[in-house]
């Protein structure tokens, strides 16, 4: 996903449900581009879905977003 400068509050919500939805089925850890390593990913995926949903229509909350959408994106590569 491009980058966007703001994200809106359904925007955020559907993210942080995908998030819920596959929570049980994601791995333990991530390799994440090939220098980021998220040593307990199910931790990891609740702070975010947090964050998510407590800064919803926040324009200053659009880059940690936008990250978490990189997140679900390398996720959803490991559980294919």
């Amino acid at each position: 996903m491009d980058y966007k400068t703001s994200y809106t509050k359904e925007e955020m919500a559907e993210l942080a449900d995908w998030f819920d939805a596959n929570l049980k089925r994601m791995p333990a850890s991530l390799e994440m581009n090939g220098f980021i390593h998220i040593a307990d990913l199910p931790f990891t995926v609740k702070q975010v879905v947090e964050n998510l949903r407590k800064g919803q229509g926040s324009i200053a909350f659009s880059g940690q977003v936008h990250q978490f959408y990189l997140l679900r994106d390398a996720i959803e590569k490991v559980l294919k």
